[in-house]
């Protein structure tokens, strides 16, 4: 502050004096009243002036000394997502109105546009990345303050992959998760419109899909996501629910030759693939082996028996099915007639021997 005051009329030299004290940090000598206010608020002192023939003169001076100008804001708020959007009014105090709001050292993103009258920082984001800022506050008295931000835009929520869900097993638990990519924490999930619903059994819990499937189909639904500063996300799913896993009684139950290459396989109904195979007690004819992952007994069985076994059966989703089987392996079927030597005799009677050996009887020749 520096204020000269002027006398009308008179005989110089003039003396000032003054009776009480301006505001704290300022100084009144010589008709000269400057220097820095260092508080605020309302102040009135006197001042006299006389002139070289003894003539005075004196007036009340009254002082009002605003608040230190600021800008109140402690932040500019964000993370914001690229799809997002911002409405903040920033805030200013002290000083003297009318204010006037700038850039002083930055850029804003693409899209926010700052209104210097009112303060208003609005609009939508054109790109993400970090943008650091430096804001100007300037009043009407000409006094300024800045103070500087850091605005954080990032990537809006996005659902990965093509929205088919692992399949499930009906009558197995079943869990699994949604994958969403976002530059934000997302705070929530919800189940939207579709086609049908979420499989009776099966609960979202958060991003998770939790519970026992009871009934096998193909569902559709929507998932909808939202991140803290409001950006959202839809997308469709698919989650196709098999029958429940079980290893059935199988056709092929029965004989086979021994020496003879063959294979086997349990018929299966239901469950998620891929599937599992083990053989949890007894075993397969010797010269057998079982893959474990179609379920299949091949190989060439190398002595006659019943070879009683139980199969254990897993799908991807944990179901679990057991059941026995038996195979028989049986002599190599040979039919062997009786030698009748070179030579028959012509229009008369003969008797002949056919021998069976292997097989399974009863035969029919």
């Amino acid at each position: 502050v520096q204020v000269q005051f002027q006398t009308l009329g008179g005989t110089a030299p003039f003396t000032w004096t003054t009776t009480g004290a301006p505001v704290p940090g300022l100084v009144f000598a010589g008709g000269l009243l400057s220097g820095v206010p260092s508080v605020s608020g309302l102040n009135q002192f006197s001042i006299q002036v006389s002139d070289a023939n003894g003539a005075t003169a004196s007036a009340v001076v009254t002082q009002t000394v605003n608040p230190a100008l600021a800008i109140l804001n402690p932040g500019l708020g964000g993370p914001f997502s690229s799809n997002g959007s911002m409405d903040l009014l920033l805030v200013g105090s002290g000083g003297t109105l009318p204010y006037t709001w700038s850039i002083a050292v930055g850029q804003l993103p693409g899209g926010l546009i700052l209104n210097p009258n009112t303060g208003r920082l609005r609009g939508g984001f054109n790109g993400i990345g970090s943008y650091p800022l430096t804001l100007r506050l300037s009043d009407a008295a000409g006094a300024s303050v800045l103070r500087s931000y850091l605005l954080v835009v990032g990537n809006g929520p996005q659902f990965q992959g093509d929205g088919r869900l692992p399949e499930a097993t009906a009558a197995t638990p079943y869990r699994t998760d949604f994958q969403v990519a976002s530059s934000l924490p997302i705070v929530e999930w919800v189940v939207g419109s579709g086609t049908s619903s979420l499989p009776p059994g099966l609960t979202l819990v958060d991003r998770e899909l939790i519970g026992t499937p009871t009934q096998p189909g193909k569902y559709e639904f929507e998932m909808n996501v939202r991140d803290q500063n409001g950006s959202s996300a839809v997308q469709g799913f698919t989650l196709l629910v098999n029958p429940a896993f079980e290893l059935m009684a199988s056709v092929s139950n029965g004989s086979i030759s021994r020496g003879s290459a063959a294979q086997w396989v349990p018929q299966r109904k239901g469950g998620t693939a891929p599937f599992r195979f083990l053989v949890i007690s007894g075993a397969p004819p010797a010269g057998m082996q079982m893959n474990t992952g179609t379920g299949e007994i091949s190989g060439t069985p190398q002595r006659a028996g019943d070879f009683g076994f139980t199969i254990e059966a897993t799908d991807a989703n944990g179901a679990i099915s057991r059941r026995f089987y038996l195979l028989r392996v049986v002599e190599s079927f040979l039919l062997r007639l009786e030698s009748l030597g070179s030579v028959l005799p012509l229009g008369r009677p003969f008797a002949a021997t056919l021998e069976v050996q292997g097989g399974v009887p009863p035969y029919q020749v």
